[in-house]
């Protein structure tokens, strides 16, 4: 089966990067067939065939980094960062390869299987700590530069990115974002083609971050959209209209081939190799997918409302004066009208939004004013100053609630502002203990239907929007991921204890069973699909 993908919320590059970076090698002492020895599976020593899979290839100044304790790849922002905590036991880093003026990481991350690319990236060193250590046996010897601790934080390395630049660029932002990619040497990412904010983009003296910022900030394409920008761990800038892919409508599941039963270093010790089979993503966790790279670990929920709110408000009022306006009186060409965060329109009765307490209208009240100052509008595109604020609300209003999630392994096939569904399964809950068996008002519990113990957690499953990566590694687990993912529209599920089955009367129980069948049904039939191919191969 070909591989499957929504071309509407789909990311496409238009421009490949050509940033150099510096030479990374290493010596292969495997044997010539790349079998591991037998040495090297008792002593758990198989970086030989798996550099850059078992852990993170770090290197500074031609030395290899080893010792790491803790590393993570921070993705989750404008630009890639990273932090890493490693320890000696001798003085050679210190003397011969500590970081100076200008010295740079190098990292390399090899994905499972064959299909995907790696990471591949170079670090400017921002801070380098190292705590006073006297070794690990705490003794009265002077310090020799043995057993130190070094925790280093860096940011991906784009020369000219901080350059003050003054530059006018005549085009849309698209256009103008291709333009910054030429000149810093980066690609570029978009899931839009044409916008709708021609205009002259000016850089009075800012640096190559800021003007892009800027750029996205007056990005317009229509009343209901907004976008976000990022640079990825590809050297692409990526321009996302985040409305697209928060739309429920239209929604699909997308299908990847993808390596499957092998995606954690622990597996790899027996010298097994991972079977390639076409997947649905869908991330879950169902304990039917553990042997998934899309299986969920583990689960964590984030909520920002309060923080974002207090900031930005329900509502925006942007005020302007408009020059191009005609009158003779100077307060008719003020201009001033409210905005905000832009919602989904299909609903559900259950469904809620990021429109303050339910049943309350108290948030209409939460307006903010912002004074934009005077519109030229012969240099800006005729909704530029709405533009301004609406990227901004919106974009906040994204990071209002999270789902955070963990999985295994890295998966290279997933992206950020990629959009997929999630399950959420509660398994083994039947609120059959003592202190569950009631509900409110002395009503009792519900149950899982039919007496199944598997079912969908509705609050929590849904389609969301991935927001942002961190790739982790400790010596225990490995390599691992965790994902930021974000929706705006929220099915409420007030359940009891950990059964997810809601306790409305007024909500049909037919719609729920419905819900928990399906589901069932969709990974019961994928589990077929992943056995049949990797018997067939």
């Amino acid at each position: 089966m070909a591989v499957e993908f929504n071309l509407r919320k789909a990311i496409l590059q238009y421009r490949d990067p050509t940033i150099l970076l510096d030479e990374l090698g290493i010596v292969d002492t495997s044997s010539q067939d790349g079998d591991i020895s037998e040495n090297d599976k008792k002593s758990g020593n198989i970086q030989k065939k798996y550099t850059g899979l078992a852990e993170p290839l770090v290197r500074i100044n031609s030395a290899t980094i080893t010792g790491i304790k803790y590393f993570n790849l921070d993705l989750t922002g404008f630009k890639p960062t990273l932090l890493f905590r490693f320890e000696t036991i001798d003085e050679r880093f210190l003397f011969t390869a500590y970081p100076k003026d200008g010295d740079i990481v190098s990292l390399y991350i090899r994905p499972f299987g064959e299909l995907f690319k790696p990471i591949r990236m170079d670090f400017i060193i921002n801070e380098v700590i190292s705590p006073f250590n006297n070794g690990p046996y705490n003794t009265n010897e002077p310090s020799t530069g043995k057993f130190l601790s070094f925790t280093i934080m860096a940011e991906v390395r784009i020369p000219k990115l901080y350059k003050h630049i003054c530059k006018n660029i005549r085009g849309t932002s698209t256009d103008a974002l291709i333009k910054i990619a030429e000149d810093l040497g980066l690609g570029y990412a978009s899931n839009e083609v044409k916008m709708k904010d021609s205009m002259n983009w000016l850089s009075p003296n800012l640096d190559y971050e800021s003007f892009i910022k800027n750029i996205v900030n007056g990005a317009w394409l229509g009343e209901d959209d907004y976008f976000d920008c990022w640079i990825d761990q590809y050297y692409n800038i990526n321009l996302v209209n985040l409305k697209k892919q928060f739309d429920e409508q239209n929604s699909k599941i997308d299908t990847m081939r993808m390596a499957y039963g092998v995606d954690s270093i622990g597996d790899l010790s027996g010298g097994a190799e991972p079977a390639e089979v076409e997947f649905p993503i869908i991330l879950t966790n169902s304990t039917q997918f553990e042997k998934s790279p899309l299986f969920i670990k583990d689960i964590a929920l984030e909520q920002n409302s309060g923080a974002i709110n207090k900031d930005l408000g329900y509502f925006q009022k942007i005020q302007f004066y408009d020059d191009k306006l005609k009158s003779d009186k100077p307060k008719n060409k003020f201009v001033e009208y409210s905005i905000e965060s832009v919602t989904n329109k299909d609903l559900s009765s259950r469904d809620t939004l990021n429109k303050g307490r339910l049943g309350e209208d108290v948030y209409k009240d939460e307006e903010k004013k912002t004074y934009i100052g005077t519109m030229y509008f012969d240099n800006v595109h005729e909704n530029f100053q709405q533009a301004s604020i609406q990227n901004i609300l919106n974009r906040n209003d994204s990071y209002k609630t999270l789902l955070k999630v963990r999985n295994r392994a890295w998966t290279p096939f997933l992206y950020r502002g990629q959009t997929f569904p999630v399950i959420i399964m509660s398994e083994g809950s039947t609120t059959a203990s003592s202190d569950s068996a009631m509900g409110p008002g002395g009503k009792k519990a519900s149950v899982a239907p039919d007496g199944d113990k598997r079912v969908p957690n509705v609050f929590l499953s849904g389609n969301y929007v991935v927001l942002g990566f961190n790739l982790e590694f400790n010596p225990i687990d490995g390599i691992y991921q965790n994902m930021i993912l974000g929706k705006k529209q929220w099915t409420l599920n007030p359940g009891i204890i950990s059964d997810p089955k809601t306790l409305d009367t007024k909500v049909d129980d037919a719609q729920f069973n419905d819900l928990v069948k399906n589901s069932s049904t969709i990974l019961q039939q994928e589990v077929g699909k992943i056995k049949s191919s990797i018997f067939a191969g």
